[in-house]
């Protein structure tokens, strides 16, 4: 990240952005193919907010749209990256309805997730390349 010091707040983000993407990982090996991609959607939620909070200096906005914090900041998303992230904020589940999860389930196979955490990774390195931030 451009500018110096990571300020508090933005290392929180990266931390817990961190631990999401590890928890998907760990997920995808335990076959509970559904939270797979919802901590993928966290993970990358919580570096994008880390990227508002330290580029923008304000406190991140509370969506969930991966889009709408991508344009927050400005990123140059090419059309896969915009597909992948529109993917994501699909698998946003707080307070999902159990219908919706189900019919989210169905559509999260194995294979289907292996894809959603390599894609979460592919834009996990695009951010940290694009706005420099470093790995704990």
């Amino acid at each position: 990240m451009v500018g110096g010091a990571l300020k508090k707040a933005t290392q929180q983000w990266i931390r817990h952005s961190e631990a999401d993407f590890g928890t998907a990982q760990f997920l995808l090996r335990a076959r509970k193919y559904l939270y797979v991609g919802f901590m993928c959607q966290q993970a990358v939620e919580k570096l994008l907010k880390a990227v508002i909070c330290q580029e923008m200096d304000v406190t991140p906005p509370r969506t969930h749209n991966l889009i709408a914090l991508g344009d927050l900041i400005d990123a140059r998303m090419n059309d896969h990256q915009r597909g992948i992230m529109t993917a994501l904020t699909e698998y946003y589940l707080n307070n999902r309805y159990p219908e919706v999860k189900v019919a989210l389930a169905r559509r999260l196979t194995g294979p289907v997730a292996r894809q959603v955490l390599q894609g979460t990774e592919a834009i996990i390195q695009w951010l940290r390349e694009q706005y420099r931030i470093p790995s704990r």
